[in-house]
């Protein structure tokens, strides 16, 4: 027999679980039910009104973060002029006492060559192709 705890168990675990569907076939009136709660299609049109409607919506947003992105990239470039205007001779003091006699307008060259390269490379790389589509065809 079981313990007055188990019982309990059991009673509250048949009470929970008293409606539940486990009978074969539950997957088609699962289907069925489903297939009866369904919006009625929308026909082409429609279709086409809604896709347009999500395509300029899309692009809002990307206009957004275009803005945003030239925004922050204006503000980086004038933090950058006004650090050079403000610290430029200093640094420059600074990286020809540190560099000294090591400096060499080869390595100086190769170094702006390969980077100018990868990020020439990076861009190609991410402009080739097809575009990426934001909705299916």
């Amino acid at each position: 027999m079981n313990s007055p705890g188990e019982q309990r168990l059991e009673h509250r675990l048949r009470r929970l679980h008293a409606g539940l569907d486990a009978a074969p076939g539950f997957e088609a009136r699962l289907a069925a039910r489903i297939a009866a709660l369904g919006a009625p299609a929308a026909s082409p049109a429609q279709q086409r009104a809604r896709a347009d409607a999500l395509r300029r919506e899309c692009e809002a947003a990307l206009r957004g973060r275009l803005w945003n992105t030239l925004g922050a990239a204006l503000a980086l470039a004038l933090g950058a002029v006004l650090m050079a205007q403000l610290f430029g001779a200093t640094l420059a003091q600074q990286l020809q006492v540190l560099l000294g006699s090591a400096y060499s307008p080869a390595l100086s060259l190769g170094t702006c060559i390969a980077v100018v390269g990868a990020g020439a490379f990076l861009a190609y790389r991410s402009w080739s192709g097809p575009a990426p589509r934001l909705l299916p065809a």
